[in-house]
């Protein structure tokens, strides 16, 4: 058989078509009918199309305007609802015009059978106004929508009149009397269907009927003209349905065009900002110039709106006391229409300070500029404490303010600092001062030690901690100790020597481009030379000792690289303008407090209060370093990182000399990229020589380098009072991890209002400023396990060298042999890097914790994009794996008191794992019993009984049992001093919320939030009914349900049970099923 299909203008091969053209009237979406006649081009192809199927089917593509949804025919409905009366009364209006109701609603307090006759005149007259006839045709309106209705009549009558957009306007709609009848019986039967069997009601719905149908001649005779200018208006209503789409693209396009200023303004502030500290001005005034405001009218055109942009020009301007330029600059922005701010006047009035000429000249000027200020709605009080002053600004402008008032003095407002939420308003009314979170921990003089540190370790940007690796006293890592110190010396002298080459010719490349063009050599000499390959050097320890098998890709490499040049600027400048020096004041004041917490303020609260004090006089705190945009940080990086892959060198033969040779010598590239499968795509990477990675790995670095946001601070932590104030003292943090790309994100953080923020701040500082400390006990068997090449019963990762090597493949061997042995080879190398990124994580881990073995840290916090709190060092904190929660407990110290060391044993028995579905007493009994176990593993971990090394949590099972042991050789238990930290967990918190909002006493019943002697297990509980229905798979034969038998356990299901309510897939779900069956004898069974 063949098909015939229809469609617009396309080419197929091997077809026979032929085009036609097609002349098609103009349809009214309204009524469909032809209004006018209109032709258009339809071009329709004829394909014959070989199908299966008698049916002929068509392709219509018509060429045209986009068709609208008819809506589907509806029908009024006119209730009315006495006071005295039980039923309802109903009656169809479905032959009305929509002119009748607001005649009939003008009688309320009529029945039904009193329902007023509707004259021709009445009807007339409410359709002289076209606009409301319009309204009432293409709206859906409730009566109280509709004109004439008293307040009293809405409880009497509501109806909702939709008229029928499909009707034909040129019929008649005159009823003959048989057919009335008709109607009237159809009616009277309808009633009696829905119930209504009161024959009064009857009477009256059919007398109403009645009135209607006489109502409907008298009103029919204009009918058809009414119904012509419905035609009009839904002809307009076309014209409107375009008007609206080009308005909303409009729309669309005026938002895009908002937020490509936006960070283009962004870029530019911060390219601004680089230029006048490194002293390139005749670049900012080339690029001020070519984006002006008014300088083109193309619709795509980026201009500079941010008068932050010009402040910057100006406040370089004013330190030279260069005013001239400085007025030409405010000719130039009241051209431009951009309004001047009061960080404008600062400058100004900083500038006029700075000038030489006498008191006199000086006021003539202040007297004009004060003029400004004031047709600009800006008051000296304004500007005084509604900005921000660096280094000796504040100076300046207060005599200068002086100079125009004598009689000033600044008026600082209160700072609201209250939640805009009523479920927190009486949070911070409470009746009791809360205690010191540091109490005698630290002396005063001890913390400005700390904090100076502390800030010393931010601006340079790195902290070095000492590797506790196994240590081999052999000559042979001291030979390659010495071979790598003498190549990282010669890489720093070649790294140096290609910058300064690079740079040049950056720069001399750059100067025959376009002055107005944003140019990275600005970015590239901000900081000394030395800055620069310290960041090199830095990067290439940390390629060659990481993995062989993976990496970060190439991209996200460069923007690392670039995040750190800007962090090493930000802390710099702001140790220039004076910014550190005002933070270490106010910080050492909020430390003071945090000893004492003599008020009931909280730490947000507390420095909000020390820095509004603050800035009364001096450097102000609220002065930012504009932000680099990611794709700055990008070019900074790939400069840096051609260094690395095309400049530093190694000698082939490097690792087989035994003496320093100066000679000529193979040299190839030590780092190079490569390019790896990621799904579709491909990834590049930047990867080290093999005998780099070696020498790197054999050497075994004495000491090892992070950055300092990836360490505990040694100080409390500056408390987020912003988005942009909070976490280290000097670096800057963001509160929320999201992506490089996230302007969106930022935007609506930032345009948040801060009391809305101000919980979630809250909340984060009220964490962070809890004080750690390591447990010495724990960490010396951790490393002790960890030197002694790991183990896999306590989770402790093994060095790749305890992996067997694979002989070499036996000349004579057949080539399945061959095969199956290059198979092992590279199934061992893969198990080799992943073994060896693992001993890396622990390395780290417990390096940083032997590092603050006898101090005393926090934490910073910050959050993801759903709002979960993490502490922002991923190496040492109290929510990594079992071994690093072991290892650290709370700073502060507090008596065990009467129950403190059943809870101790109680948590003990929970970390085991062996008493899940026991109660309470149960548990306690169970653990007196084995408390010779307990005692044992406390004092002999390596060599006892080994009892802890049996529980689900070995370490953290391990480090309990020596607090109970402590407490136990204590003289008295209760006062026992400890800090050891106890879990109070929910059980599936997700559920409970499911369970309490929904008044669900089964579902709070296995999440324990209902009384029960035994604890319940919800995981274990799904488990048992899941492994029913699997039993009844297999009594029916099913292969895949015989096989999964006893492989149903808790561990299997819980993080499908745990991820349901938080909106887990259902293929998401089963990646998490095969993920805990995985290494099991029962996915081969599966896959067989």
């Amino acid at each position: 058989m063949y098909r015939l299909f229809k469609c617009c203008s396309i080419f197929l091969q091997n077809s026979s078509n032929m085009s036609t053209i097609h002349y098609s009237l103009k349809m009214c979406l309204f009524c469909n009918n032809c209004h006018q006649q209109t032709s258009k081009y339809v071009h329709e192809l004829q394909i014959r199309h070989q199908s299966s199927s008698e049916n002929a089917a068509t392709w219509n593509f018509t060429i045209g305007k986009k068709k609208f949804k008819r809506k589907v025919k509806k029908y009024a409905e006119l209730k009315e609802v006495p006071d005295s009366a039980i039923n309802s009364a109903y009656t169809t209006i479905r032959n009305l015009d929509a002119a009748y109701i607001p005649v009939s609603v003008d009688k309320l307090n009529v029945t039904l059978d009193e329902s007023p006759k509707i004259e021709e005149k009445d009807c007339i007259k409410m359709n002289k106004s076209k606009t409301e006839l319009t309204q009432l045709i293409l709206k859906e309106s409730s009566i109280d929508d509709l004109p004439g209705i008293p307040e009293n009549g809405i409880s009497k009558i509501q109806s909702n009149l939709v008229i029928s957009e499909n009707e034909d306007i040129l019929k008649e709609n005159i009823l003959t009397k048989e057919e009335e009848n008709d109607e009237n019986e159809l009616l009277i039967e309808e009633l009696k269907s829905s119930g209504i069997v009161d024959e009064t009601v009857l009477i009256k719905s059919s007398s109403l009927a009645n009135l209607m149908y006489d109502s409907t001649k008298a009103y029919n005779v204009r009918d058809s003209a009414i119904r012509l200018e419905k035609s009009q208006e839904i002809n307009h209503l076309e014209e409107s349905e375009e008007k609206i789409i080009d308005k909303e693209r409009k729309a669309r396009e005026s938002l895009l065009q908002k937020e490509k200023l936006k960070q283009f303004n962004k870029i530019i502030l911060g390219y601004v900002d680089v230029c006048v500290n490194s002293n390139e001005l005749d670049q900012v005034n080339d690029i001020l110039y070519a984006y002006r405001k008014n300088k083109s009218n193309s619709p795509g055109y980026v201009y500079i709106n941010d008068i932050s942009v010009f402040n910057r020009q100006i406040e370089k301007l004013a330190a030279y006391s260069d005013l001239k330029k400085i007025l030409h600059i405010l000719q130039t922005l009241r051209k431009d229409n951009i309004n001047l701010n009061a960080q404008t006047y600062v400058y100004i009035l900083d500038c006029i300070g700075r000038m030489t000429s006498d008191h006199a000249n000086k006021k003539d000027i202040l007297k004009q500029i004060h003029v400004e200020m004031q047709n600009d709605r800006i008051s000296l009080n304004d500007v005084m404490t509604k900005t921000t002053f660096v280094r000796d600004q504040r100076l300046f402008v207060d005599k200068m303010a002086k100079l125009i008032n004598s009689e000033f003095e600044p008026r600082y407002g209160m700072i609201d600092t209250t939640y805009n939420c009523r479920l927190l308003e009486n949070m911070t009314d409470v009746n009791n001062t809360p205690s010191s979170s540091v109490g005698e921990l630290l002396t005063t003089k001890e913390i400005e030690r700390r904090l100076k540190k502390q800030i010393e370790m931010e601006i340079d940007g790195q902290v070095t901690v000492r590797n506790i690796a196994k240590k081999n006293s052999t000559q042979n890592v001291n030979h390659w100790r010495h071979k790598l110190s003498n190549l990282e010396k010669t890489w720093e002298r070649t790294a140096m020597s290609a910058f300064k080459r690079n740079l040049s010719t950056l720069r001399n490349r750059e100067t025959f481009q376009k002055r107005a063009s944003i140019m990275l050599y600005p970015y590239l000499s901000i900081l000394k030379p030395d800055d620069y390959i310290c960041i090199i050097m830095r990067e290439v320890r940390k390629l060659g000792m990481g993995s062989e098998m993976y990496s970060l890709p190439f991209n996200s490499l460069c923007r690392h690289m670039g995040d750190q040049v800007y962090k090493m600027y930000e802390a710099k400048t702001k140790q220039t303008n004076g910014i550190n020096d005002k933070i270490f004041e106010v910080h050492m004041k909020y430390c003071h407090w945090l000893i004492k917490r003599n008020d009931k303020l909280n730490n947000r609260l507390k420095w909000m209060t020390l820095e509004s004090e603050g800035n009364k006089y001096g450097v102000t705190l609220g002065a930012e370093v504009p932000v680099w945009q990611a794709n700055i940080h990008a070019s900074i990086g790939r400069f840096l990182f051609n260094i690395i892959v095309n400049d530093l060198k190694l000698d082939a033969n490097y690792i087989k000399k035994k003496k320093a040779y100066h000679g000529r010598g193979h040299y190839i590239p030590a780092f190079f990229k490569i390019f790896r499968h990621s799904g579709v795509m491909l990834k590049e990477e930047v990867k080290p020589h093999p005998i780099v990675s070696k020498l790197y790995r054999d050497s075994q670095p004495e000491n090892l380098t992070f950055d300092t946001t990836l360490v505990p601070s040694l100080c409390p932590p500056r408390p987020w009072v912003s988005v942009h104030s909070g976490g280290y003292i000097v670096t800057k943090t963001d509160i929320v991890r999201v992506t490089h790309m996230g302007n969106q994100q930022w935007d609506r953080l930032i345009n948040a209002q801060p009391k809305q923020l101000y919980p979630a701040l809250d909340s984060l500082n009220q964490l962070g400023s809890i004080p750690w400390a390591v447990n010495t006990s724990v960490l010396d068997v951790a490393i002790k396990v960890f030197q002694n090449d790991g183990s896999v019963k306590l989770n402790v990762p093994q060095p790749p060298s305890v992996l067997a090597h694979i002989l070499s493949v036996p000349i004579d061997a057949d080539p399945k042999e061959k095969k199956k042995i290059n198979k092992a080879k590279i199934e061992l190398k893969r198990k080799k890097n992943e073994m060896y990124s693992l001993w890396c994580d622990a390395l780290y881990r417990l390096s940083l914790a032997n590092h603050f073995r006898n101090e005393i840290f926090w934490l910073p916090h910050n959050m993801d994009f759903r709002g979960r709190v993490y502490p922002i060092p991923p190496h040492l904190n109290h929510l990594g794996s079992d071994l690093a929660r072991s290892m650290l407990v709370f700073a502060l110290k507090k008596p065990l008191g009467p129950k403190g060391l059943d809870w101790l044993k109680l948590h003990t028995i929970n970390l085991t794992g062996f008493k899940k579905r026991e109660s309470i007493s149960e548990r306690l009994k169970y653990a007196d019993k084995i408390i010779e176990n307990i005692l044992d593993s406390a004092e002999n971990p390596l060599t006892g009984k080994m009892w802890w090394a049996t529980s689900d949590e070995p370490w953290q099972t391990l480090a309990a049992c020596m607090e109970i042991a402590k407490a136990l050789k204590s003289s008295n238990p209760t006062h026992y001093m400890t800090g050891f930290p106890i879990h109070q967990d929910g059980s599936c918190n997700g559920l409970q919320h499911y369970a309490a909002l929904g008044r669900d006493q089964i579902g709070a019943q296995s999440v324990n939030l209902f009384p029960s002697h035994f604890p319940q297990d919800v995981y274990s509980s799904v488990a048992t009914m899941v492994d029913e229905r699997r039993r009844e798979d297999a009594s029916n034969g099913n292969l895949i349900a015989n096989v999964l038998e006893g492989f149903i356990k808790r561990k299997v299901i819980k993080q499908t049970i745990m991820t349901t309510v938080y909106g887990v897939t259902w293929f998401g779900a089963k990646l998490q099923i095969a993920r805990q069956l995985k290494g099991l004898y029962i996915l081969v069974q599966i896959s067989s």
